[in-house]
């Protein structure tokens, strides 16, 4: 059989430019001869001149056509396509392999090696149990039924399924799916994920657990393939659960920190209106009411607040929040002043007594 170099038709010397070139030449080749055997007619004039053999210039290119695909020349159009098929995967790996400096390297060492050994590139000793054996799914060399990646050439093989992390994965989270994301079932497992609160995936996921505890362990490595995205998907899935409770409870301080916010605003309201009421007194002796406060325009309402009174007679300041949806709404905060001692104390208003958890330490009755 040929050498990856026999088929790219070129020496072990090759560089990469000329391995790349001579692929490319290769490929065209190939190309060329499939256009011109898959066509009826022009296969049919072709064929018409190597039975008359009347040019033996077409003729020798004829039977290189054939001679190159290795199949006769009654081939059915599709032994043709299947053989330019083989023929372009050939070509691929040869130009993969010999295309990257590590696998050219392995590759030749393994050349010589079986060179030496007076064996083809392609020849395989001879294998026992060849139930623990595959195919590579490139070269098609034999390796071990185990095999992550192929010696031959370099490429990746399936990873079979190992029965205990089957096991492990359904029992502890089959209720999301993640034991289908291990087995490449993307979609199951998408939809286990998204219902698994209706625990129809956490019964369906018991009786796969049964199920896959009487297949034999040979079995499963044969017929499943693991997928490494199902460790992501097992550390990613606590993840979301946990980010979901989380907000859950953040929602709650939030709140919290929204409604302390909204009432801080309003005390600072209040001071701003302390000020101008002690300014007034100075001035007046009398303990100002809120339309004289509304002439001097010291009365800006903040975005939390709905309205700022003054009553003289009791001589308090109470701001009104607005009507919201959080639990501050229409309650009230107050300002009482002392004329005795000259003092301003800050507390809950009347009626709707502002909630003391919600109000600074030093309005808190």
């Amino acid at each position: 059989m040929k050498t990856y170099y026999e088929i790219l038709g070129i020496n072990k010397n090759a560089n990469t430019t000329e391995i790349k070139e001579a692929a490319k030449t290769k490929a065209s080749e190939i190309k060329t001869i499939f256009w011109a055997l898959s066509n009826a007619n022009k296969r049919k004039t072709y064929d018409a001149e190597l039975k008359q053999q009347q040019n033996p210039k077409v003729i020798g290119v004829q039977k290189k056509y054939y001679e190159i695909l290795e199949i006769t020349p009654n081939a059915t159009p599709t032994e043709i396509k299947e053989a330019i098929q083989a023929r372009l995967k050939e070509i691929k790996i040869a130009f993969g392999i010999l295309s990257d400096a590590e696998k050219r390297k392995i590759y030749n060492l393994k050349l010589e090696s079986i060179e030496t050994n007076t064996s083809t590139i392609y020849t395989s000793p001879k294998i026992s149990h060849l139930n623990h054996k595959k195919c590579c799914l490139a070269c098609n060399v034999v390796v071990h039924q185990k095999a992550e990646i192929c010696p031959q050439c370099g490429v990746r093989q399936r990873k079979p399924a190992s029965k205990l992390t089957l096991l492990l994965l359904t029992l502890f989270f089959g209720s999301w799916g993640v034991h289908r994301f291990y087995l490449g079932n993307y979609v199951r497992g998408i939809l286990y994920f998204l219902f698994f609160w209706t625990l129809i995936p956490t019964l369906i996921s018991w009786m796969e657990y049964l199920f896959f505890i009487f297949i034999r362990r040979e079995k499963i490595e044969e017929n499943y393939e693991a997928h490494d995205s199902a460790v992501a998907i097992m550390i990613a899935i606590p993840i979301f659960i946990v980010s979901i409770f989380l907000g859950i409870a953040a929602v709650p301080f939030y709140s919290d920190y929204m409604n302390k916010f909204k009432v801080e605003e309003a005390v600072s309201l209040l001071d701003h209106f302390k000020t101008e009421a002690n300014t007034l007194m100075a001035d007046t002796g009398q303990f100002p009411h809120t339309e004289e406060l509304k002439s001097l325009n010291t009365i800006n309402l903040g975005k939390y607040t709905k309205s700022i009174v003054s009553n003289p007679p009791d001589f308090y300041l109470q701001v009104v929040m607005i009507n919201d949806a959080s639990a501050v709404a229409g309650k009230t905060i107050r300002f009482t002043y002392d004329p005795v001692y000259d003092l301003w104390k800050c507390s809950p208003g009347y009626p709707n007594a502002m909630d003391n958890k919600y109000l600074p330490r030093h309005c808190k009755t």
